[in-house]
């Protein structure tokens, strides 16, 4: 992996010698002198002061293309989910295939018996019913750690999303107790090609005129970073990648069990 996003110290000296002739070596301490408070602050003055977005987006699209890029994927899985990411990457959603892990994660719960049979209502609305977001033909990821583990951990505490929605509909608030007895927090690294990881977090495209998601969150960290040379990049970012086939083996970099997550 060439770029991991929270990385900033070691990436943003990179990403200022490729931006040299774009981007002049007085602009740290001009943006410095401007004491920017936030990061968009700081992303204002570079964008008023010395470039452009259009020439700046691409500049560090290509920048990024030309690379591997950390992206990170959280959930519960026992030893068995475990081993099937390892052989067989990370699957994309399909309701019916959830089937059996809803099933062995809720049958524990002394209400089974009596809410099973609601199961095939709630795979019917929640895939191709669409009733909480499209997520059938779907794998994402996101390319923060931090923002994974610290700013949106529900995935590590709780699983799947899907299986959130779905146990909440059989189970009510019963549901969060159950899903958090099941497996161990567990982080997917996924290391892609920079094209792959341009298009998941585009996967609908950009409007003209503005910064592709990923060049955005680059422009945001890399700014206040010249602003703040101490700033460590832990800002909780939460910029997701959508991928619509599966997620190769040959991309997954470790699976990491983590430690105790606060629920």
């Amino acid at each position: 992996i060439t770029f991991d996003f929270d990385s900033v110290q070691s990436w943003g000296p990179l990403l200022s010698q490729h931006l040299s002739s774009l981007v002049p070596a007085n602009a740290q301490d001009v943006i410095q002198s401007h004491r920017p408070q936030y990061m968009e602050d700081a992303a204002d003055i570079l964008f008023a002061k010395f470039c452009s977005k259009d020439d700046f987006g691409a500049a560090v699209s290509a920048w990024l293309r030309s690379q591997s890029v950390a992206a990170y994927h959280g959930s519960r899985l026992d030893d068995a989910d475990v081993e099937s990411v390892r052989q067989e990457g990370l699957r994309v959603l399909l309701a019916e295939d959830r089937r059996a892990h809803l099933v062995k994660k809720l049958m524990i719960h002394p209400r089974w018996p009596d809410v099973m049979s609601q199961l095939d209502g709630v795979l019917e609305r929640l895939g191709n019913g669409e009733a909480a977001g499209v997520r059938q033909g779907q794998v994402h990821a996101t390319i923060s750690r931090v923002g994974l583990v610290k700013g949106f951990n529900h995935y590590l505490t709780h699983g799947s999303e899907f299986d959130q929605h779905a146990a909440q509909m059989l189970l009510g608030d019963d549901s969060k107790r159950v899903l958090a007895s099941y497996g161990r927090p567990t982080l997917v690294v996924i290391s892609l090609p920079g094209n792959d990881a341009f298009d998941a977090t585009n996967p609908f495209g950009y409007r003209h005129g503005e910064l592709p998601n990923l060049v955005r969150e680059v422009a945001l960290a890399w700014s206040y970073w010249l602003a703040r040379p101490d700033f460590n990049g832990e800002s909780h970012v939460d910029c997701g990648l959508v991928f619509s086939s599966n997620v190769s083996p040959k991309w997954i970099e470790t699976i990491e069990e983590m430690e105790r997550i606060a629920i």
